[in-house]
């Protein structure tokens, strides 16, 4: 029998874009919630006797941040530069249903540091809904570390594994695809949304 329950917390972007109006040499900047997430899950396993179950759970979350700053080429396309920040934690265990006891745990963090840039076209130049399509690269490095233990149960005596691991200079690169809408909220702010594709490489 396995029992599942699980949360996930998905936030958008938002972007302020800084303009009069979309003409050659206005600046846009923004800061973009890329990613914000929170998984939380629970999952029993029976078995038949006399070998006992186990509940495993694992939670994990993260945040991304992107500020940006862009320069209108034309009055319909910008250009310009991304920083990335990003931090992502996960914690899995396993506890055995007869005695309660942890048989596993692994912590896992991770921090990323980036640059990258952008180039967005608009289809028109005016009106309160501007419609856009966006291409982005970034590229980076960061550090991560995992840790944790485990109980080998097939050898006699039973024994604990533990280890300890940590790494820096870890690289990566992603790539993206968007078209969205940006929403004039006057005529210096504006709010983003669009939908994508993004692949990532690590």
């Amino acid at each position: 029998m396995q029992r599942k329950l699980s949360l996930i917390i998905l936030i958008t972007l938002f972007t302020l874009t800084v303009n009069a109006q979309f003409k050659k040499g206005m600046r846009m900047a923004g800061a973009s919630i890329g990613s914000t997430f929170f998984s939380s899950t629970t999952s029993d396993y029976g078995f038949p006797p006399p070998t006992s179950g186990y509940t495993n759970s694992n939670t994990s979350f993260g945040l991304n941040l992107t500020p940006s700053l862009g320069w209108f080429i034309s009055d319909h396309s910008a250009i310009g530069a991304q920083f990335n920040l990003g931090y992502s934690h996960q914690k899995n265990f396993d506890k055995d249903a007869a005695s309660g006891n942890t048989t596993n745990k692994n912590t896992y963090n991770s921090f990323t540091l980036g640059i990258g840039g952008f180039a967005r076209n608009y289809f028109n130049a005016s009106g309160s809904v501007l419609p856009y399509g966006q291409f982005n690269l970034n590229l980076g490095i960061g550090s991560s570390s995992n840790k944790g233990f485990a109980f080998i149960t097939n050898s006699n005596p039973v024994y604990k594994n533990t280890y300890d691991g940590k790494s820096s200079g870890d690289f990566f690169a992603n790539a993206g695809l968007a078209g969205g809408l940006t929403k004039k909220l006057n005529d210096h702010t504006g709010l983003d949304f669009n939908l994508g594709y993004t692949f990532s490489y690590y």
